[in-house]
């Protein structure tokens, strides 16, 4: 039944149940064993599975700092096990640790689980074939170390990920043309303002192809393409893909949106940067 209500989210129920079933097993057994107490025995050897379940329960609760307690506790129980299972397991304790971690801001302990994650799947060749968790590992740590503004870090994994997502999903995806933008926008921040271009610009160009020129994603690109070419001081160009942005804008948000007036505001300025040089 737990278990059931877990899978159907509802995650309150599944942790008192399971938490009913770890009082169970762990009271003292009678003697001689009867049948109920061989089936706790039974329980007791998938104690890890049980705490495992309250856990992600409690993280789905977002009760964070037990939910990083319990998996604390299933980590331990699993070092006495050495097959694949309990590997995988493990692995995924260190990736609920990371998303524990972040939730309450503590970025260098999450880094430091998302890392051994990693490295876990890295030292094995099978588990090192799941590209799906690889780019979750790889897309979080990226995102922990733009917040600490360490971006060479973040440019590494970010492009780990986008190789990863061109094989997983094919490069005519929408994954793949977000990995480009989310390079872009650390390139940006570390100031490699060709490199933030050439990113925006493989990623836009992948979402026309999928969606068309009329996107608030393309929209976007262009107006960080602008800023880019405003960075260059290569101002006559900066107005040319601001005003493609400015034709998005107000064809899906219309001429008086607070986007649309930033856009007339910054080609008027550059206009005036022009006429100053002229």
């Amino acid at each position: 039944m737990a278990s059931i209500n877990l899978t159907n989210k509802n995650h309150q129920e599944a942790f008192e149940q399971y938490e009913q079933v770890l009082k169970m097993i762990t009271a003292p057994c009678s003697k001689p064993k009867t049948e109920v107490d061989i089936e706790k025995q039974h329980l007791l050897e998938d104690l890890h599975v049980i705490k495992y379940n309250m856990a992600n329960a409690l993280l789905a609760l977002q009760q964070y700092e037990q939910s990083i307690y319990l998996y604390g506790e299933v980590l331990e129980l699993l070092k006495q096990k050495r097959d694949k299972r309990s590997q995988k397991r493990t692995i995924s304790c260190f990736k609920k640790l990371g998303v524990g971690y972040s939730k309450i801001n503590m970025i260098q302990e999450a880094l430091q689980y998302f890392q051994k994650g990693l490295d876990e799947m890295l030292s094995d060749k099978a588990l090192s074939q799941d590209q799906k968790t690889l780019i979750f590992f790889y897309d979080q740590m990226a995102s922990l170390y733009v917040k600490k503004h360490l971006y060479k870090d973040a440019i590494r994994c970010y492009s780990e990920s986008l190789r990863l997502k061109t094989d997983y999903y094919g490069v005519d995806h929408e994954q793949t043309a977000h990995a480009f933008i989310s390079l872009g926008k650390v390139y940006m921040a570390y100031k490699e303002y060709k490199k933030a271009y050439n990113s925006f610009a493989a990623g836009n160009k992948l979402l026309e192809q999928l969606f068309g020129k009329y996107t608030i994603h393309s929209a976007n690109c262009y107006v960080c393409m602008a800023q880019i070419k405003h960075k260059l001081k290569e101002y006559r160009e900066s107005i040319g893909l601001y005003q493609i942005a400015l034709d998005i804008y107000t064809n899906l948000l219309g001429r008086y949106h607070l986007y649309t007036y930033r856009i007339y505001l910054n080609i008027l300025f550059l206009s005036f940067i022009i006429k100053d040089q002229s």
